[in-house]
């Protein structure tokens, strides 16, 4: 047996650790045993978002699981809300090893605190971590806290590697363990007293030598990869900086343009060494690279295209952009990646949204800016300007990029809007002003970016309800998102038209739009998509700007914008309330949503242990499924305790069975093991992170469903990683649907990102008084609801297809698809074989 001490050595353990699911590794035994009893503290601080005082930390023998001594961690939080020590070690994750560890809660605890581990993930830098389980409450007993080292260890890779490693996967990779995690958790003012106990580590890890040559064929296999990107990009930026050499002198007013470029390049090639250094990169600094490369391969056209104009008289350009791209367009680069003076290209379905995107550069100051659209016309019929929305694209600021980054504000593209001034951007400053509308129609501007929110408290949002026009300073650009809406009765073909840009004084500027409708009506998902609402509608009946209070017209408005975005079984969280419940449901009927399956967390299972505890839940689950009849549901869903792990797991096993006595299902966001604690006790998981096609199998075996969330949990402002994650690869992994987390939640104020020391706030929208402000990350995602409508379509013109050679060309398409290719491509692929299946 490999019995190991504390303080192992860092870099030795780090070269050993292994491949993700590397098989056939020879094992060997391993104990790592820390009880305290030699009187050392081995517990280090590691990090915390706030400040404290340490009342007393170190071993004590006031309290003993084993032997006769604890560590004892006793501190005051005074701001801030998590505070993590940890204990050193370096252990590969890999083969089968368990952790287990006792802690108590001490007398005057107000916090929360448990005991898990972080995994790095070599040779990237990367690492998660958490609890395995976590207690709260004030004195009481000691308690086991178990877990899986290596399965929660695939589960930290498969979620952290590729959202951090542009185009790694889990497997590319090796996992170890560099510490022992104490978490606590709480609220300023809040005393955290806890003991800890009998930590250990035991099982079979792989020998040293073959876990080393495992890690690096895995890691061997992204390089070759990654190596090849490399070189793309080098002849790209070469031919860039050729292409540069040929602008010629330009006038002043577009100088800055073609500076822009330069810069891009210079950047670029900045970038491209820095991850050839690396040996890897993070998806938004690639998305970053792809977008300056862009800029500068187009610039010599750009500018060539902005001097034209301006000699034309004309004082806007337009530059067609991809919509659905993580790539950013920020209003003060002056070149942008898109081509100049192209037509917006859509080809949709009948009944489909679909959009498109475009930038406008003005060479001078302009005024009342102006973007119309006309009706498209086709050699069968008129889509009608109706079906054509154009919002701007309101770049603001953030607190950061994902949902935990709080300290890297930027400038983002987030919302849809009709009137742009109902954010004010001060760029000198780097804040953001948000309107306010009085009920008498006065108008002020409050700040939406500070560390609190006082001043946003009573702030009325109004969004106008058409497009507005808006002023804008020369070279600044402002994006465009069109969306337009094809009718169910439209005729299949090809569609034209312009949209018209107008400001004062100057010629209008077009943008052709072609439309192609597809010969063909698409099918309904096979997925089920739902997403946690957190909201409720208030007895006043009045409009809140909370992610948690409703009016009617509130609910009305953000039903119809999750039913346009595909989401059409939203969680409900109305609690059981005789009148306020059935209005949701009637406004839910009215919006047109479906009524399969109702999920609530209006109740919870709880974990109920005496009778009488039992027949309470089971009063308040017949009348969920009484309502659930009276709108016509075929399902009723109750939720359990959120991400229980152990026991706490495993106490609702009586409380999960009686909903299903009772007629209803049990539905809860949870955790790797969940199926080995409670098997068909759960008729859904909400599973975290990259979908396992092994995990929805063991669900599927016995007649439950699988969803998956935070992947990644709203938040992050990235159309095209929405659109990747939770479409076609959520198919292929034959998961059942989505329920993310959450269409709206604000950590603070939920038009402030700056306010929380948690998470930045989780919004797929924005409440106004009146309605709804939509996101470009929303449109992402109603782009993976319709890949998965087409991925449908084509398997039905499969099943359906006489041409041998047409259906076997489409079968053999769709087994070998790669859902991480250009999603453009894919879709216009699966047209190309829905059209050639359906040829008779």
């Amino acid at each position: 047996m490999r019995t190991m001490a504390i303080a192992l050595a860092a870099a030795s353990l780090l070269l050993m650790t292994a491949p993700l699911m590397a098989q056939d590794l020879p094992l060997e035994d391993f104990s790592l045993q820390i009880g305290f009893e030699d009187g050392e503290d081995p517990v280090r601080f590691w990090v915390a978002n706030g400040e404290y005082e340490v009342n007393f930390k170190g071993v004590t023998d006031e309290a003993a699981a084993e032997g006769t001594r604890s560590f004892k961690l006793d501190m005051t939080i005074n701001s801030g809300s998590y505070f993590y020590w940890d204990i050193p070690v370096q252990i590969p994750s890999e083969g089968e090893l368990s952790f287990s560890g006792r802690i108590r809660a001490g007398e005057g605890n107000t916090a929360t605190a448990g005991l898990g581990l972080n995994w790095v993930f070599p040779p990237t830098s990367h690492s998660g971590c958490g609890p395995f389980e976590s207690i709260e409450g004030g004195a009481g007993d000691w308690k086991l806290i178990t877990g899986d080292v290596v399965r929660d260890g695939q589960q930290k890779a498969a979620g952290v590697v590729p959202r951090y490693v542009s185009g790694a996967e889990a497997e590319h990779v090796g996992v170890a363990v560099d510490r022992v995690g104490i978490f606590v958790r709480g609220r300023p003012g809040d005393r955290a007293v806890f003991y800890i106990d009998d930590i250990r580590l035991e099982g079979r890890i792989p020998e040293a030598d073959a876990h080393t040559a495992a890690i690096e064929q895995r890691w061997e296999q992204f390089t070759e990869d990654w190596d090849a990107r490399l070189a793309e990009w080098r002849r790209r930026l070469a031919q860039a900086n050729e292409q540069m050499q040929d602008v010629p002198e330009l006038p002043p007013t577009v100088q800055p343009a073609a500076e822009s470029a330069r810069v891009a390049l210079q950047r670029s090639g900045e970038a491209i060494e820095e991850f050839a250094r690396q040996g890897y990169a993070h998806p938004s600094r690639v998305d970053q690279l792809e977008s300056d490369l862009r800029m500068a391969q187009l610039a010599p056209l750009t500018v060539t295209h902005l001097a034209q104009a301006q000699q034309r008289g004309e004082m806007v350009a337009a530059f067609a952009v991809p919509a659905i791209t993580n790539a950013r367009i920020i209003p003060t680069e002056a070149v942008v990646p898109g081509e100049p003076g192209a037509p917006l290209q859509i080809a949709a379905a009948r009944g489909e949204y679909e959009s498109a995107s475009f930038v406008v550069m003005p060479m001078a100051d302009v005024e009342d800016l102006l973007v119309r659209a006309a009706d498209l016309t086709g050699d069968d019929g008129t889509i009608p300007a109706a079906n054509i929305d154009v919002k701007a694209v309101k770049v603001w600021y953030q607190a950061g990029r994902t949902i935990t980054d709080l300290r890297n504000k930027q400038l983002t593209p987030e919302l849809l809007v009709n009137d742009p001034d109902l954010v004010r951007v001060n760029y000198e400053e780097e804040q953001n002003y948000l309107r306010s509308t009085a009920p008498d129609g006065t108008e002020s501007y409050v700040l939406a970016s500070g560390p609190t929110s006082e001043a946003l408290e009573g702030v009325r949002p109004i969004d106008a309800d058409t497009l507005q026009p808006m002023d804008l300073p020369a070279l600044r650009l402002q994006q465009y998102w069109v969306t337009v809406l094809v009718p169910e009765d439209a005729v299949a073909g090809d569609y034209a038209g312009d949209l018209t840009i107008s400001s004062s004084g100057n010629p209008d500027v077009t943008v052709p739009l072609q439309l192609s409708v597809h010969d063909f009506d698409l099918e309904d998902t096979p997925l089920i998509y739902s997403v946690y609402y957190r909201a409720r509608l208030n007895e006043a009946n009045e409009p809140t700007i909370t992610s948690e209070g409703r009016s009617e017209e509130q609910y009305l408005a953000e039903m119809l914008d999750m039913k346009a975005h595909g989401v059409l079984y939203p969680t409900i969280y109305q609690n059981y309330h005789e009148q306020l419940l059935p209005r949701a449901l009637e406004i839910r009927e009215q919006a047109g949503l479906p009524t399969e399956h109702m999920f609530s967390l209006g109740t919870s299972t709880g974990s109920p242990q005496d009778e009488a505890a039992v027949q309470a839940l089971r009063e308040r689950v017949r009348q969920w499924v009484a309502m659930g009849e009276r709108f016509g549901y075929d399902a009723v869903y109750i939720y359990g305790i959120d991400e229980a792990k152990g026991e706490r797991l495993a106490a609702q096993q009586a409380a999960w069975r009686a909903v299903q006595e009772e007629g209803a299902k049990t539905f809860v966001a949870c955790y790797y093991g969940t199926f080995e604690a409670m098997g068909d006790l759960l008729d859904l998981a909400v599973l975290a992170g990259r979908p396992d096609p092994e995990e929805a199998a063991k669900f599927h075996e016995v007649g439950s469903r699988v969803f998956t969330y935070a992947y990644p949990q709203v938040g992050p402002e990235e159309p095209e990683t929405f659109r990747r994650n939770y479409g076609l690869v959520l198919w292929q992994a034959n998961f059942d649907g989505a329920m993310d987390y959450a269409y709206q939640h604000g950590f603070g104020h939920v038009w402030n990102d700056f306010d929380s020391d948690r998470y930045r706030d989780h919004n797929f929208a924005y409440p106004t008084v009146n309605g709804v402000v939509s996101t470009i990350q929303f449109a992402g995602f109603r782009e993976a609801v319709d890949d998965t409508r087409y991925m449908a379509t084509l398997l039905a013109a499969i099943d359906a297809c006489e041409n041998a050679q047409a259906k076997a060309a489409a079968q053999q398409w769709v087994d070998t698809l790669d859902p991480q290719r250009d999603l453009h491509e894919v879709r216009a692929e699966m047209v190309e074989h829905i059209n050639a299946c359906s040829v008779r």
